[in-house]
């Protein structure tokens, strides 16, 4: 089957991968959660550019938008960004080092994971994969 990719994807982050302090570990420990919204209208089967945009509603404001570059993953749609940007979460301003996104083929559509560093804590949308986990702090 063909999958077809949304144009954007709110994705919200829910769980931390490791223990961590600061603003961002405290809040998702206590059960809050932020979204991150993915720009992937530029994106053309497993290349192109995923931006990172903002979502001020859900506890998450970039000061501007993060590029996300293709990652080789057989048979997924894969991106992990390039750089770092600021933003604001749970009120306070962070610095986010990574974020990455990757898309299973699942019917007609994708089940997602992602995860983002923001103030020095490994946030999932409750799926982690341990090696784009280790990639993510590998490279970051």
């Amino acid at each position: 089957m063909n999958q077809v990719l949304p144009e954007s994807l709110v994705v919200t982050m829910t769980t931390l991968y490791q223990p961590c302090s600061g603003n961002v570990g405290v809040q998702i420990q206590a059960g809050n959660t932020f979204a991150v919204p993915f720009d992937l209208s530029h994106v053309h089967g497993q290349s192109g550019t995923v931006y990172l945009t903002t979502d001020a509603e859900n506890n998450f404001q970039a000061a501007e938008q993060m590029t996300l570059a293709p990652e080789g993953l057989a048979g997924k749609v894969a991106f992990m960004s390039i750089g770092t940007i600021q933003a604001t979460v749970f009120g306070e301003t962070e610095t986010v080092t990574r974020s990455y996104i990757v898309g299973t083929p699942e019917g007609t559509g994708y089940s997602w994971q992602a995860g983002i560093i923001v103030g020095g804590c490994i946030v999932t949308n409750g799926v982690s994969d341990d090696a784009i986990i280790a990639k993510l702090k590998g490279d970051s």
